[in-house]
């Protein structure tokens, strides 16, 4: 478009994304079909791989956040 929106198409996906079955016992089937097709968006608009990249680089963030949490808590119920 002129003003610069890219206007996307939906579309089937030929390799959905994959999802805990935590997440999965919570979200009914239109919330999950909603989350598939803005996955399958963003990667038509900025390309598979840099989306999953993306995605790898949030786990390893939260991940990385979640362990500093285990071990400051360690660390407190050593000092008691």
């Amino acid at each position: 478009m002129e003003d610069g929106t890219i206007i996307l198409e939906p579309r089937e996906l030929t390799a959905p994304f994959q999802i805990s079955v935590k997440t999965l016992a919570m979200m009914d089937a239109k919330e999950l079909k909603t989350v598939a097709d803005d996955y399958d968006a963003l990667c038509r608009g900025f390309g598979r791989e840099r989306i999953a990249a993306r995605v790898q680089a949030i786990r390893e963030q939260e991940n990385a956040e979640r362990m500093q949490r285990r071990t400051r808590r360690r660390h407190e119920i050593e000092v008691r």
